[in-house]
């Protein structure tokens, strides 16, 4: 009968072991999962104050000097273009129609990889059919070097105050975007 006793003790004890147990992984599953939504939350804060950056700056959109002449030369003369931009379609919808963008395709972050992957821009020369060997891809930050660089691209620095430590990174390096007419064999009329 002790034995039974002591036998008894036991199996409750660890009932309640087990019980204890089951309690501390509910509570460390709670923790985890008020973590994740705390975090989540967090994150989407972080994407909504970054959306509204990018469509502020859409709607005060302006060209880069040269740029819109250039570009409307290129389609004009029918040289393949496209743009390779970290913002958003929205941002990038919103700058198109402030500025009538003249181009033949338009990747944003959510078509591929960030620079310096090479998928946006080799996604690119297939869009344009072109292939990456005969593309100069045109960035004034090293990632976009790089990015050119990881795709068989030729490399152009678009120099600004900012950007002259990667100048040697560089391929080419222009001033200003009408220097690109004579690459595609165009004169500056």
């Amino acid at each position: 009968e002790r034995e039974e006793h002591q036998r008894a003790e036991q199996r409750a004890k660890l009932g309640e072991r087990r019980e204890r147990r089951a309690e501390e992984r509910q509570q460390a599953a709670r923790r985890r999962e008020a973590a994740r939504q705390h975090r989540a939350a967090r994150a989407e804060r972080g994407r909504q104050r970054l959306h509204e950056f990018e469509m502020r700056g859409a709607a005060a959109a302006e060209w880069i000097d040269g740029a819109e002449a250039v570009l409307r030369r290129f389609a004009r003369e029918r040289v393949p273009t496209g743009i390779l931009t970290r913002n958003s379609r929205a941002a990038v919808a919103r700058t198109g129609e402030i500025l009538d963008l003249a181009v033949d395709c338009i990747l944003t972050r959510e078509d591929c990889a960030p620079k310096p992957d090479p998928e946006g821009l080799l996604m690119l020369s297939r869009r344009l059919s072109v292939p990456p060997e005969a593309c100069v891809y045109v960035g004034d930050f090293v990632y976009d070097l790089q990015a050119a660089r990881n795709a068989g691209m030729a490399a152009c620095l678009l120099r600004n105050p900012g950007n002259q430590r990667f100048v040697d990174q560089a391929d080419l390096v222009i001033d200003r975007l009408d220097e690109l007419l004579p690459l595609a064999g165009l004169d500056h009329s």
